[in-house]
């Protein structure tokens, strides 16, 4: 799965972005387990930005303050079509920074659970 983010965003083809996103069976995303590198957050913001989705759940999995704040400067907040219903995140030693940040994202707004 991080390979594809990797190559989407490498190749900046949002057509291929909506086109992944939207076959995603319930518009789910489980990163569950997955070790992520600072490249593969800044892929996956990018193929969250890009992908005009209103994702049902986000499992993000263990993210550290480093990963947390890469995620919340490259989401951008200017889609409304982009939306998470249901966010699931471990995070590893929290700065209330960077879960402020996090929960002011508006690509949060329309939260309806959101486990941390």
């Amino acid at each position: 799965d991080i390979l594809l983010l990797q190559l989407l965003y490498e190749s900046q083809n949002t057509t291929l972005c909506q086109v992944l996103a939207q076959s995603m069976k319930n518009h789910s995303l489980c990163l569950h387990e997955v070790r992520l590198s600072l490249f593969d957050i800044l892929c996956l913001s990018y193929f969250l930005n890009t992908s005009n989705t209103s994702w049902n759940h986000l499992d993000l999995s263990d993210l550290n303050d480093q990963q947390v704040q890469i995620l919340t400067n490259t989401l951008t907040n200017n889609s409304q079509q982009n939306q998470c219903k249901i966010l699931q995140v471990m995070l590893r030693e929290p700065t209330d920074d960077s879960v402020y940040k996090l929960l002011k994202l508006s690509f949060l707004h329309n939260i309806q659970e959101c486990y941390c």
